[in-house]
């Protein structure tokens, strides 16, 4: 395959001319801010010039492109596979509760037995991703890797876009599907948050709203962890996510909390919790961050067995509440992203309002363990399986997208 990265602005165009892939097995991928209009026309360009292609993409709080993060930019894929083939479906959200059937819709039409993986793209202010996920995951019968995220804007949550071979659209879902034996997806996700306190059963919660903890009124409890910083909410909570785990899941999924209800005593979160799962606070810096995002392009790059002079395309999607950590250092989360990497991937992604992506790349390695170690991370997977698509809140996903003939192996090179 060979992939292209190109970028506009209204003040400068175009970064350079588009290369000249199109074809059916072209993916056009597009990240850009939330407000449109003064982009339409370089849209339609686009869309034009890539007739045969299929673009998908979404707006974010923020566009990722080689490193380097932008509020203001179109920035665009252009990738040409030599044989995957491509398939894409979507699902117009008429209301949240939608979500599930959408994720069904979307896994039946893309299912097949070539199917490798599914993009996904969803809009950030109408979907709940932990049905859509659920959703994907019900119907597809063998292992597939799903990765994607929630579209976002620039945190007014007033709206958000998706992209599906046409200009852009709210309350949509798009998937895109990938077939073939050459074509290779993996994804994973990490988060860098420490935990503290102890874990906590959630003896009562309803969709994404928590009100006890081993029988405690959740709030109560919450502030009692934070301690002075209590009286910095619901601004500190984002600095103080919970850790969350699925009952019957050993590995955790970080949720968000999105506001609190004094009268009941209860903490809205981005993201369902169901009773009976477990609840641990977590913190975090800048540097436990960007840990994460080393310890996920570390963990990726050793289970990804391309040769070195295959080109690779790395979907980086991380969640606007990290930025909002981070501020003036999100750019070295970027470049950790691909630290592990050789120099001729592209990077290409955006801040999201949820993320969406296995926890593990293996059901080999023990997805118990968060930590990172060469021994863990080789061992018994020289072929790369996928786990269940899960929501991630204040997470970094990677996904790593390249072509390798069947034929290749690691000791030819």
């Amino acid at each position: 395959m060979e992939t292209h990265s190109i970028h506009y602005t209204p003040t400068h165009g175009w970064s350079s001319v588009f290369p000249a892939v199109n074809s059916p097995q072209t993916l056009v991928l597009i990240f850009g801010p939330a407000d449109w209009q003064a982009y339409a026309d370089a849209l339609m360009g686009l869309k034009n010039y890539y007739s045969q292609a299929i673009l998908i993409g979404c707006s974010g709080h923020g566009s990722i492109a080689e490193g380097n993060l932008s509020d203001e930019a179109l920035v665009v894929s252009i990738t040409r596979f030599h044989t995957t083939q491509l398939r894409l479906s979507t699902y117009q959200l008429n209301q949240t509760s939608d979500s599930f059937i959408a994720g069904q819709s979307l896994a039946k039409n893309l299912d097949d037995p070539q199917l490798k993986a599914i993009l996904v793209l969803s809009d950030g202010l109408k979907t709940n991703g932990t049905a859509l996920s659920e959703g994907l995951n019900q119907h597809l019968q063998q292992p597939v890797t799903i990765a994607g995220g929630l579209s976002a804007d620039s945190l007014k949550f007033k709206s958000t876009w998706v992209i599906a071979n046409q200009l852009p659209q709210s309350d949509l879902v798009c998937g895109l599907g990938l077939y073939g034996e050459s074509i290779h997806c993996h994804s994973l996700a990490r988060d860098g948050w420490n935990t503290f306190g102890p874990e906590r059963l959630v003896t009562s919660a309803t969709g994404n709203q928590l009100y006890s903890l081993d029988g405690r009124p959740a709030l109560e409890l919450y502030k009692h962890y934070l301690g002075e910083r209590a009286s910095e909410l619901p601004g500190a909570s984002l600095h103080f996510p919970l850790a969350i785990r699925y009952p019957g899941r050993p590995h955790r999924v970080i949720r968000t909390t999105l506001g609190i209800d004094e009268a009941s005593q209860s903490l809205m979160f981005a993201g369902d919790i169901p009773e009976g799962s477990t609840a641990q606070l977590v913190r975090g810096s800048t540097h436990n961050l960007l840990d994460g995002a080393y310890t996920a392009s570390q963990y990726l790059a050793n289970i990804t067995q391309a040769p070195p002079i295959q080109t690779m395309l790395l979907l980086t999607i991380s969640c606007a509440a990290r930025r909002l950590v981070m501020l003036e250092d999100t750019e070295l989360e970027l470049a950790a992203a691909c630290s592990a990497f050789p120099k001729n991937i592209k990077q290409i992604g955006y801040y999201s309002f949820g993320e969406l992506s296995p926890r593990n790349l293996a059901l080999e390695i023990a997805p118990s363990s968060d930590i990172f170690t060469p021994q863990n991370a080789t061992s018994g997977l020289s072929k790369p399986t996928a786990s269940l698509c899960e929501l991630h809140n204040q997470t970094i996903t990677l996904t790593a997208i390249y072509e390798q003939s069947a034929s290749w192996t690691p000791e030819a090179f």
